[in-house]
């Protein structure tokens, strides 16, 4: 007969604390509060930030070890066949920036090249152009700057096929850095660009239209890969 009368009596207590306990445990609730308020307000600055440089074109480096890029002026890219990127490129190994004009892939890198430059600096900028000269002919304009040079390094080259770079040819394209910095792992592969004509179709209403080719195509590639 005790065990109900005992269980009873244990309901029924109440939970105190001491005055010492009540300003401990308030001190530590506003300390987490505090905490995770100022987490808040510095992720939110340091969001701001980025969005600042990703505006002005400066790199964000969050790993020395990776190859970063962001490129500059992308909206302006496609009406003036240039394109340009910051770089950072890992120290302590050899890279080189290649281009290629034909067989293409939708993904993945080319099985050859057309050309490429070797010993690009760590901290560079980089460009390449589509120029058409007087004679209808088109030239592909590699270059990028050198450390202690106000020169660089330039390479000139014709483009060959040609056809994507007519006006009435639609092309899809794939820039790195378009809107922020961007970044590969040491080891793998780059690509700055990709550029490829899209394919003509009908649509089951019977109307034009346009959809990536699957198949290789011409156009124009441009990445940076480790020299072994």
């Amino acid at each position: 007969m005790e065990a109900p009368k005992l269980a009873k009596a244990a309901s029924g207590r109440r939970v105190r604390f001491t005055l010492r306990e009540l300003i401990l445990m308030t001190a530590l609730l506003c300390t987490v509060v505090s905490h995770v308020r100022t987490s808040y307000e510095l992720q939110g600055l340091r969001q701001e930030a980025r969005r600042l440089r990703d505006e002005l074109g400066y790199l964000t480096i969050e790993d020395d070890a990776k190859v970063h890029a962001i490129a500059l002026t992308p909206e302006q890219s496609y009406t003036a066949k240039r394109w340009r990127w910051r770089l950072h490129l890992p120290s302590g190994q050899r890279f080189r920036v290649v281009y290629k004009f034909s067989e293409l892939p939708v993904e993945g890198l080319p099985r050859d090249n057309d050309g490429f430059f070797d010993d690009l600096p760590s901290e560079t900028t980089l460009s390449a152009s589509a120029v058409r000269e007087p004679t209808g002919a088109w030239r592909f304009v590699l270059h990028y700057d050198k450390p202690l040079s106000p020169y660089g390094q330039t390479r000139i080259q014709a483009i060959a096929p040609d056809d994507w770079l007519k006006e009435d040819v639609s092309l899809s394209w794939d820039l790195a850095g378009s809107e922020t910095t961007e970044s590969v792992e040491r080891g793998e592969p780059m690509v700055l660009l990709r550029l490829r004509p899209s394919k003509n179709i009908v649509t089951p209403g019977g109307m034009p239209g346009l959809t990536i080719d699957t198949e290789p195509t011409d156009g124009l590639m441009l990445w940076i890969e480790e020299v072994e």
